[in-house]
């Protein structure tokens, strides 16, 4: 997979798989092996606080960079777009797969 990002915008992914895991580390824990894996709804559970911690540390990345300069993004996305762009793919890609 090809990732493309400008400045801190690794952060993105990073932070987006990070939070993940530790959702399906306590779900697992808490419900059972398996359980994150088999039900989608924990899934966009977990991807709200993932949206919500990206958008609070993109917001804080690019809050002092001018509209006209290059801004911390993610495939050329600014990288608190992505703390809305993250649930909402999550929701598409459960109910896709």
């Amino acid at each position: 997979m090809l990732l493309i990002w400008r400045g801190w915008g690794i952060v993105v992914p990073i932070i987006w798989f990070v939070t993940l895991w530790v959702v399906q580390l306590i779900t697992n824990g808490i419900f059972g092996y398996g359980t994150y894996e088999s039900y989608g709804l924990f899934k966009i559970i977990g991807s709200l606080p993932a949206g919500f911690a990206v958008w609070i540390v993109g917001n804080l990345m690019n809050e002092n960079i001018e509209l006209t300069s290059n801004k911390h993004a993610f495939f050329f996305i600014p990288a608190e777009y992505w703390g809305f762009i993250i649930p909402s793919l999550t929701v598409v890609m459960t109910i896709i797969f």
